[in-house]
């Protein structure tokens, strides 16, 4: 069934043979800003534990985030200073939302 036509499209499901159109040809590929720590799960931010100009290291704890009624202690994967804040005590977040910013120590 494999047609000139069709191209495999991979997603994390599986391949799928399908024809892509203009407009999805030619957007611009979707690339996540680094270093910023990203809600895995959605919840409601119970506590941040850090301030804009902290330095923080691996492993540091950053902020809690209450999700089906569990705590969930989001921690650094690196070592850095955090340079944005985007959440306060009470917030309800998404899945994907940016958290914290942090700038890599040199």
């Amino acid at each position: 069934m494999k047609d000139a036509n069709y191209e495999t499209l991979k997603l994390e499901s599986g391949e799928y043979l399908t024809i892509f159109n203009e407009k999805y040809k030619k957007r611009k590929p979707y690339s996540p800003p680094q270093h910023v720590v990203r809600a895995a799960i959605p919840g409601t931010i119970i506590s941040v534990l850090v301030k804009e100009g902290q330095e923080v290291k691996r492993g540091d704890a950053l902020c809690i985030l209450d999700s089906m009624k569990m705590n969930n202690i989001i921690c650094s994967d690196e070592n850095g200073i955090v340079s944005r804040v985007f959440v306060k005590s009470k917030d309800s977040i998404g899945k994907d939302a940016q958290m914290i910013e942090l700038k890599p120590l040199q």
